[in-house]
């Protein structure tokens, strides 16, 4: 993956998180004390702001050159320090700069993400029409069969990106079809169990479940097709609370579910 390709699925993920507060304040207001009182509405908001600390951790690590020229733009160490913050000492922070923080910053983060990403995929976009200037010297054979490569090109581009953002997420992701076959896991899952010797990509999922949970996973999933929402199974030893999350495909079809795991903020 080329810096560019890594910046922009790192920024990617920070807009998804941007979105989802601006999603929050639509759904429960901007009143502060509605922030204080209601803690499924605080915890929320202050874990997308971690996990935006966490992915800027990243592009710092990994496109430094980008967090320089920027730094007049975004208070990209700001953003750091607050996720150290909510790392080791979120019992102790200041509810009103969490809220102040989501409702105002976040917005000209995101503006600012989406700027920075509309130049990326422009760039991207030149970059592909050179391609095809260079196919154009070529006889219309030549040029269906370019074309289908320039496609399938793009597809995995997609595929690329995707899965870089996966790969971005802290915190483990598994994907199981609908006979519960483990189909991927981003990096963060298949180093955990790598290290436990465990090699799980086309095996069952309740190889590695207890007995008594084979019934609860095919329980909840149906759960999921019936309503179509999230399912909480339980907070883990490593104090992160595990989700069961349902996939369709774009003719909307289940195709299987993820688990995904989160940081647990609930005090």
């Amino acid at each position: 993956m080329t810096n560019l390709d890594r910046k922009t699925t790192l920024l990617l993920h920070i807009q998804k998180y941007c979105a989802e507060i601006e999603e929050n304040f639509k759904f429960f207001g901007t009143h502060l004390e509605v922030f204080k009182e209601n803690n499924i509405f605080r915890d929320s908001i202050s874990m997308k702001i971690f996990q935006i600390g966490e992915l800027t951790k990243e592009l710092d690590k990994n496109c430094n050159d980008f967090i320089k020229a920027t730094e007049n733009q975004v208070p990209w160490k700001n953003i750091i320090r607050m996720r150290e913050r909510f790392a080791h000492h979120y019992g102790d922070m200041d509810l009103e700069i969490i809220f102040n923080t989501a409702l105002n910053d976040i917005p000209v983060l995101n503006t600012f993400i989406q700027k920075e990403l509309s130049s990326d995929f422009r760039m991207k976009s030149d970059q592909r029409g050179r391609h095809k200037g260079n196919q154009g010297k070529f006889t219309n054979v030549k040029q269906n069969v370019y074309g289908r490569v320039e496609k399938v090109g793009k597809n995995m581009e997609e595929v690329e990106i995707l899965k870089g953002i996966l790969d971005s997420y802290p915190y483990p992701i598994v994907f199981v079809d609908n006979e519960y076959i483990i189909r991927f896991m981003n990096k963060n899952a298949r180093e955990y169990h790598e290290k436990k010797g465990r090699d799980l990509i086309g095996k069952s999922i309740f190889d590695c479940h207890h007995e008594r949970s084979i019934e609860k996973i095919k329980k909840y999933y149906e759960e999921i097709k019936v309503n179509g929402k999230d399912i909480f199974i339980f907070v883990n030893s490593k104090n992160q609370r595990v989700y069961m999350q349902g996939v369709r495909n774009e003719k909307g079809e289940w195709i299987g579910f993820i688990e995904r795991f989160e940081l647990n903020l609930q005090m």
